[in-house]
């Protein structure tokens, strides 16, 4: 029979135990500085301010309000002139009103109707897909929100010890989902730190988009139990995203730690218009971590259409010492050393690739997922595996000139990544078809890093 106990000890550290493990939490008040905001999704605020200034406008609101509005795609549009335009959607709560999808420009608070019902990007029709829109309030970018979590076996035995910060407080302009930074295993060092800094998604024809989202903006999901730092909850039972719920509603945001047998769970669900995504991290007493995505959208057109979606993890990898790291890939039959940065693929060979520390032979194996389909079946996807020498400015792949796709081939520079600082950056790659969403929600997508043996 499992159970837990909760308790508020000094420094604002909490602790939950459970038969198998307990997990020590102190709160750490800091958050990296907001990017500039002409450059960032509407929060709440600028959302409803710019609801208010549709129903000015008799095109596209009467009195009786016959519609509802949405977070729309793309999160906005910068005008010739550089007036923030913001997407609104006009999904009709009655027949013989036309969904539209309008532009509301921030400065003048005019309303722009778009010659096709929608932007260039998106698309308004009387056929909608995903789960209904919940419309609860979000998180801004750079809402504090971290906390140092140790976990201990049975024995009071430190297993894992390890920084979290929750998504508005993630690394990167786009922000990175859950980030997991100082990543000790027994007292031993694994990884510096992890994280998605990069997702995007692709239309079969640009039937919409593609977007470059964005893994900051917090999305309400269910979690029972107790805050202990802001935005982190220990839950007594399992949380659930829309993922296992299959509801948009929830009572929490922020990061959800949640501990059961040798399985400890660290989750959270954000938003990025209409799309709903679930970041999440399990870590087991064995050494393995499990980083994983899963992806979902509450109802819009253009999710009715095949899609792509493409999140890239970001291993900033450190066994035992942060600067003396050789990484070898498997090609099915021999492991072959990685002398020099590279960008591979996955293959019908299997490939795995082992980072391991040439001095104390301590290493960890990256296995791609099993659902995780390879980039050479997508040239948007660009690549699967890039092995690169760690730069303090490469958080994210810096693309700022409005492409969608993933840069990280500017990174590869013919530097060396043998018993050095390495970083690895895994792509998972998913296809999106509405036809099959039972299917889609009962599986999240990501690598396995494994031990050695």
């Amino acid at each position: 029979m499992k159970y837990f106990i909760f308790s508020i000890l000094f420094l604002n550290s909490a602790w939950v135990f459970a038969e198998e493990l307990s997990i020590d939490l102190e709160s750490i008040e800091s958050v990296e500085t907001p990017s500039d905001p002409n450059l960032l999704a509407p929060a709440d605020k600028e959302f409803l301010k710019a609801v208010r200034y549709i129903s000015r406008d008799t095109r596209s609101i009467s009195t009786n309000l016959p519609y509802t509005p949405y977070r729309a795609m793309p999160a906005y549009i910068t005008a010739k002139n550089g007036d923030r335009i913001i997407p609104i959607g006009l999904r009709p709560k009655h027949e013989g009103f036309v969904h539209e999808i309008v532009g509301v420009n921030m400065r003048d608070k005019s309303v722009i109707h778009f010659a096709k019902g929608a932007p260039p990007t998106s698309i308004a029709t009387s056929t909608f897909c995903g789960y209904k829109d919940a419309g609860q309030d979000t998180s801004e970018k750079g809402i504090a929100g971290e906390a140092q979590v140790t976990i201990k076996d049975a024995h009071q035995q430190v297993v894992w010890n390890f920084l979290v910060k929750r998504p508005s407080a993630s690394a990167g302009p786009n922000g990175s989902g859950i980030d997991i930074q100082n990543i000790f295993y027994r007292g031993k060092l694994v990884a510096a730190e992890m994280h998605v800094p990069i997702l995007n998604v692709k239309y079969d024809g640009d039937a919409c988009g593609p977007y470059r989202d964005w893994q900051y903006q917090e999305g309400m999901f269910k979690a029972d139990g107790d805050d202990a730092a802001p935005g982190i909850r220990f839950t007594k039972t399992r949380p659930q995203t829309i993922m296992e719920s299959g509801s948009d509603e929830g009572n929490f945001r922020g990061v959800a730690i949640y501990t059961e047998g040798s399985e400890t769970t660290v989750v959270s669900q954000m938003q990025a218009g209409w799309y709903r995504y679930a970041s999440r991290f399990r870590f087991y007493t064995d050494g393995t971590i499990i980083p994983d995505f899963g992806f979902s959208s509450v109802e819009n057109s253009c999710v009715c259409k095949v899609h792509h979606h493409h999140a890239y993890w970001r291993l900033d990898m450190g066994i035992d010492e942060a600067n003396n790291n050789s990484v070898e890939v498997f090609d099915g039959q021999n492991w072959n050393p990685i002398t020099k940065e590279v960008k591979q693929f996955r293959n019908k060979d299997h490939r795995l690739w082992k980072i391991f520390n040439p001095t104390t032979k301590r290493a960890y194996i990256l296995e791609p997922g099993k659902m995780d389909e390879p980039a050479l079946d997508d040239p948007y996807a660009k690549g699967d595996v890039w092995v690169l020498h760690h730069s303090s400015g490469e958080i994210d792949d810096g693309m700022s000139n409005g492409s969608t796709e993933a840069g990280l081939d500017n990174y590869v520079n013919d530097e060396s990544v043998s018993a050095t600082h390495v970083v690895l950056w895994y792509g998972a790659h998913f296809t999106h078809d509405s036809g099959h969403e039972g299917e889609i929600h009962s599986h999240y997508i990501g690598p396995t890093l494994r031990p050695a043996q």
